[in-house]
């Protein structure tokens, strides 16, 4: 009994998922628009939730948004590091 309780507990704790907080993916998109790629501080976050925007909204114009600000950090800055995360990004799109 205590186990099925514990079992249910942990599928409680997981129901929600990136595509049932649409409000949210809304302003992201937004923020999206506006945050630009100049320090690296969550990129890998960054990529990951315009993904789930892409894939809820079924348009790739968000990973795009992130390509075009890697590319034109790495314009001015030439890095390795920038490269990575470029490609890190072309694998989501």
């Amino acid at each position: 009994m205590l186990r099925i309780f514990l079992f249910s507990l942990l599928f409680m704790g997981c129901s929600e998922t990136p595509f049932s907080k649409t409000e949210e993916s809304k302003a992201y998109s937004v923020a999206l628009v506006s945050n630009s790629i100049t320090d690296l501080s969550s990129i890998q976050q960054k990529i990951y939730d315009a993904f789930v925007v892409s894939l809820q909204k079924k348009d790739i114009s968000f990973l795009k948004e992130i390509e075009q600000q890697i590319e034109e950090a790495y314009a001015q800055n030439p890095s390795n590091l920038l490269q990575y995360w470029k490609s890190y990004q072309l694998f989501y799109r």
